[in-house]
């Protein structure tokens, strides 16, 4: 009943954990502060154990998620930055300094925590979060790629679905392949396909693309689906490192 929630979840806590290990850090700060718990004010239980607690609680519930996916959709994984990960782990390390008896084993344990924390991370100015790009544009040079190959198919009518993370790009480089939808990011929740795709629901999708007459439909190659659009008359074709595009070989345009 809940298996699409659920789906939703798991997805928003992974994008929301990221590649780092402070989530880690931060469920053994909520241990150490339970295990502390009759040493620590009644302000500080509230705030550093029973709000993450509770928080948790609801936004892993899929009965939650079933009612405000439907406003948050792909963004729901922001909902768990109110979670107080950067304050509770700064006060787990400074207590648990503080717990040690001796002024070296102080030193030792700030140091070995400056260590984890840094080790936890991932550097920020990386080529995930980085790269140069080859193009007078000025927009990710595989976007541009993906629309070019659209583009200089021979098809004279050109309708794509495509992902969030290529919608604003498609419009800029090729004003012959046209949208299913407005490039306007907040109009994202109430369009069929796209919240078809945060669902990973190509039943959804394959009903849009009918409805909107979407002759090619771009998948971002991570995206999850509870089936294979290749059954459904579409076939591969072509490909770049992150998408893949596919073409509806049944295709016939009723102007």
């Amino acid at each position: 009943m809940f298996k699409e929630n659920i789906n939703s979840i798991v997805r928003a806590f992974s994008e929301y954990k990221g590649d780092g290990g402070y989530l880690a850090i931060f469920f053994i700060a909520i241990l150490y502060m339970f295990l502390k718990r009759k040493d620590k004010k009644k302000n500080e239980i509230v705030f550093f154990l029973l709000y993450p607690i509770i928080l948790l609680f609801v936004l892993m519930n899929p009965i939650f998620n079933k009612l405000v996916h439907p406003i948050f959709n792909t963004i729901y994984f922001r909902l768990l930055w109110m979670l107080p990960l950067g304050i509770e782990i700064a006060y787990f390390i400074v207590s648990f300094i503080n717990d040690q008896n001796s002024k070296m084993q102080k030193w030792v344990v700030g140091i070995v925590s400056v260590i984890v924390i840094i080790s936890a991370g991932t550097f920020i100015y990386n080529a995930k979060n980085f790269q140069k790009l080859g193009n007078l544009y000025k927009l990710p040079d595989e976007g541009i790629r993906v629309t070019q190959l659209i583009g200089a198919d021979d098809e004279s009518y050109k309708k794509v679905i495509a992902p969030p993370s290529i919608i604003a790009i498609i419009p800029q480089i090729d004003s012959s392949v046209h949208l299913s939808n407005k490039r306007e990011a907040e109009s994202y929740k109430k369009v069929p396909e796209i919240v078809a795709m945060s669902y990973g629901d190509l039943g959804e999708l394959l009903k849009a693309a009918t409805e909107k007459k979407c002759n090619y439909v771009i998948f971002e190659k991570t995206m999850w689906w509870n089936a294979d659009i290749r059954d459904f008359g579409f076939k591969v074709f072509t490909e770049t490192d992150n998408y893949i595009i596919y073409k509806d070989m049944e295709f016939e345009y009723d102007k």
